[in-house]
């Protein structure tokens, strides 16, 4: 997500719940007592219908502060864009429909629908059977900016969901959907759990921390540990530092921290403790907490399927082919970025391959935990991000040019 939904926590980023909360959750996932909807692999976005039966969209904060935009206008914005083709027959079809239906949510502008576009005939790592808009929640979104998720408002997201497939004025056949249950069936015996439990206690033992103890705890003592422990600042001065990053109630000001620092070691203070290198100092700490997660998430998910694809496992023989069309690809390939690009594809797939190393037909689940909506993704992410590098490159690594020697590779593959 991102925009207005801004993003939806992973299990590792609630810092204040203990190991022995994280182990609960994962016992409850694993027996299936966890009630969880579908996570899509579309784009997402917001929108409301004004009392003049008009749909406005909103990309963001000052689209949704300006009332949101019309169709027409988003038309011009999106002229250009390379997903454009998704995003304007996702929003045609979100316009069609609710410009002419019910609408349960008021006209103050404050409630919006979240909702993420899935189309078939631009697909982003999975290939679903339908184009579908998948109505997630109505978000309140208060002057203050905070949001509200209303219990009762959420219950008239199925009826205005139509019954039958709708079709656009373009042609195309859509699905509008209501939040998608999921059913996890029990897995307990299956060994999973009992690694993953064995993980934590080994990430809790290396910092001397117990199940009482909380995930900050793990990410302040870790770069004690780590990264903070080669800067020549004083043991009193390194402790300010990592309670600095890691959130900790108290904690002094970066700009106290450096005071009567030397230069150089004041910068290399300020590469660490400030708010823009924030997550990815969390991200590169909590590596062992995040891949014991993740390789739990990919076990648990790998028999699941999303409802919108009907074959789950030829839907993982495609990625797998898209996989090993992508490595042929990068490495048949001998243009100026080949040497960057076959390095950058392999450490993806190198930590893919440590977390479990099989796809699945689902991108991933969500549910509540700590009143907020949190998501398991397993390992999409990782295989998302390496196939990214050849489908788009990455930074200054151009993608990887589409016909290698003299045939298709996607055809070869059996991907198009």
């Amino acid at each position: 997500m991102g925009g207005n939904a801004k993003h939806m926590p992973h299990v590792w980023e609630h810092l204040d719940h203990t190991f022995g909360d994280v182990s609960i959750l994962l016992e409850d996932l694993t027996s299936g007592t966890v009630s969880v909807t579908e996570k899509f692999d579309g784009i997402n976005m917001h929108f409301r219908v004004d009392a003049s039966g008009v749909v406005r969209f909103s990309r963001n904060e000052t689209d949704r502060k300006k009332g949101g935009v019309d169709f027409s206008k988003m038309l011009d914005h999106y002229a250009s864009h390379p997903a454009r083709e998704t995003i304007i027959e996702g929003i045609r079809t979100i316009d069609e429909h609710f410009s002419s239906g019910w609408w349960p949510f008021g006209f103050s502008g404050r409630n919006w629908v979240n909702a993420e576009i899935v189309y078939t005939h631009r697909p982003q790592l999975l290939k679903y059977d339908q184009n579908a808009i998948v109505l997630h929640e109505v978000v309140t979104f208060l002057p203050s900016a905070q949001k509200l998720v209303d219990p009762e408002l959420q219950e008239g997201l199925e009826k205005v969901c139509p019954s039958e497939p709708v079709t656009t004025i373009t042609g195309f056949e859509w699905v509008v959907l209501p939040p998608q249950h999921v059913e996890l069936l029990p897995q307990n015996g299956e060994g999973f759990l009992n690694e993953v439990q064995r993980r934590l206690r080994v990430c809790m033992e290396s910092c001397g921390l117990t199940e009482q103890n909380t995930l900050r705890d793990f990410l302040r003592e870790s770069l004690m540990k780590g990264a903070i422990s080669e800067l020549q600042i004083g043991a009193a001065r390194q402790r300010q530092l990592a309670n600095r990053i890691a959130g900790s109630e108290g904690a002094p000001r970066l700009i106290d921290i450096k005071k009567g620092l030397p230069q150089g070691l004041a910068a290399r203070v300020s590469e660490l403790g400030q708010v823009k290198n924030r997550d990815r100092v969390h991200r590169e700490t909590m590596q062992p907490i995040i891949n014991t997660i993740s390789a739990f998430g990919s076990a648990r998910l790998a028999t699941t399927k999303s409802m919108l694809i009907a074959d789950g496992e030829g839907e993982v023989k495609r990625l797998q082919a898209e996989i090993d069309g992508a490595r042929f690809r990068i490495n048949e390939c001998d243009d100026q970025d080949a040497g960057p690009r076959r390095d950058l594809f392999e450490k993806f797939m190198g930590e893919y391959d440590s977390l479990g190393g099989s796809p699945s037909a689902i991108e991933g689940i969500t549910f509540m935990w700590n009143d907020k909506k949190t998501k398991l993704t397993g390992i999409f992410s990782t295989l998302n991000q390496a196939i990214g590098v050849d489908r788009y490159g990455r930074g200054t690594i151009g993608p990887t040019p589409q016909k290698v020697g003299n045939f298709n590779l996607a055809e070869w593959f059996g991907l198009v």
